[in-house]
């Protein structure tokens, strides 16, 4: 709420109490990856559906949208980050073992390092702070806490985690931590967070994922594809580098094939595919797109998907039914979404280009290599996650507003 001063401040019988007032969830967006913007957005539309009559509902982009310079370039040094972790091999080992260290040292180390927009952004949120904060990254939540321990705010917080893996600059002291595997709830309680704090629910798809029905046929005809067995190779909101040796290598491919490269916000990447294939062969049909909300559209039309191990990505794929292998990882995270993903028995897991090239053209010959995969791809296919969490975020809230 606005602070006001006692000489401005509205006669006390006119102003509105606790109970009266309409509470107030922000939902939390970070340009950090799509791992946390696609879930937070199912978790968001979910609860604006559900709950959106009872309080006000905002979609926060909390640092970019700052009043305050400092803030948003603590925004854009966090963007730099996961690119960096995609891109540059030696950022990415340092990254890697930044996991090793302890949860408090992690936060301490970047409560010095973002100091002056740590101190901004609580100036800029203490002064119309929510009652409630979901974020699906960790800076908005552990800078939350912060002004509630400063006494700046008293919101409760929820976390989400997308990942099987609880890395170590999440803030223990959520209110309520969402995870939506045993793998994560299990590390969770080892890993310092209340037993009674952690919840479990399906993974978090999109409407746009659980809406996404029909045959192929229909999917290729309105995408502007060609018939014929289609491959989608992706590699993230930016497009990793490391995958042009794949591209070159695809070109051995004897089948005809469809190939659909997503480059994601990385143009270098499409230019760079585009002069790879500037002499194809004739039997591979080649579409090359940039950063696409359609998604979930290209992953129905296709037959097989080649990409790294984003977890979105892994999900999607699964709950829509087509088969994936994994060809590499941006970072220490993704090394273990591959481990999660094997272990669960979802996904190939294949580096070498030549070895990929051979199961294109098993599979393009009518060879079906992913038989033991497809088996396991009904314990995830449950559209409920986003509910699920609207629900828990709820009553949240009414443990703060009885009567919402």
């Amino acid at each position: 709420m606005d602070r006001i001063s006692e000489k401005t401040a509205p006669p006390k019988a006119e102003s509105k109490t606790e109970t009266e007032r309409k509470p107030k969830v922000v939902f939390t967006f970070v340009e950090a990856g799509m791992g946390h913007i696609i879930p937070m957005t199912g978790m968001y539309e979910s609860f604006r559906k559900k709950y959106g009559d009872r309080c006000e509902v905002v979609k926060s982009n909390i640092f970019s949208d700052s009043a305050y310079e400092s803030v948003r370039k603590m925004g854009e040094k966090l963007s730099g980050h996961t690119k960096k972790t995609a891109s540059n091999r030696l950022y990415n080992r340092f990254e890697a073992f930044s996991y090793l260290l302890p949860s408090k040292i992690t936060l301490a180390g970047l409560d010095a390092y973002f100091r002056k927009p740590i101190k901004d952004f609580l100036k800029e949120y203490s002064a119309n702070p929510p009652d409630v904060l979901v974020a699906s990254y960790y800076l908005p939540a552990h800078l939350a806490i912060k002004a509630n321990e400063k006494g700046l705010a008293n919101a409760k917080i929820v976390t989400y985690t997308p990942d099987p893996y609880i890395y170590p600059a999440w803030d223990r002291k959520s209110d309520i931590y969402i995870v939506n595997n045993e793998t994560a709830e299990k590390q969770a309680l080892k890993k310092g967070f209340k037993k009674d704090r952690v919840k479990r629910v399906p993974f978090i798809f999109k409407a746009e994922v659980t809406g996404c029905t029909g045959e192929k046929d229909a999917a290729r005809k309105e995408l502007g594809l060609s018939g014929g067995f289609t491959v989608l190779f992706t590699s993230g909101a930016y497009g990793a580098k490391n995958t042009y040796r794949l591209m070159r290598k695809i070109r051995n491919v004897t089948r005809p094939i469809t190939l659909v490269v997503i480059c994601g916000k990385n143009r270098e990447m499409q230019e760079t595919v585009a002069s790879i294939f500037a002499e194809k062969p004739s039997n591979v049909t080649l579409k090359i797109i940039g950063f696409t909300e359609r998604m979930a559209d290209y992953m129905r039309a296709a037959d097989l998907i080649i990409g790294k191990a984003g977890m979105n990505t892994i999900m999607e794929s699964v709950y829509l039914g087509c088969p994936m292998i994994i060809n590499a990882e941006a970072n220490a995270l993704e090394e273990h979404i591959t481990k999660f993903s094997e272990k669960e028995k979802i996904c190939l897991r294949e580096k070498n280009p030549d070895r990929i090239v051979g199961i294109i053209d098993k599979c393009a010959g009518g060879e079906d290599l992913f038989s033991e995969c497809r088996k396991n791809f009904a314990k995830f296919h449950d559209p409920t996650g986003a509910d699920e969490s609207a629900d828990i975020i709820y009553g949240l809230l009414k443990e703060k507003f009885p009567n919402v």
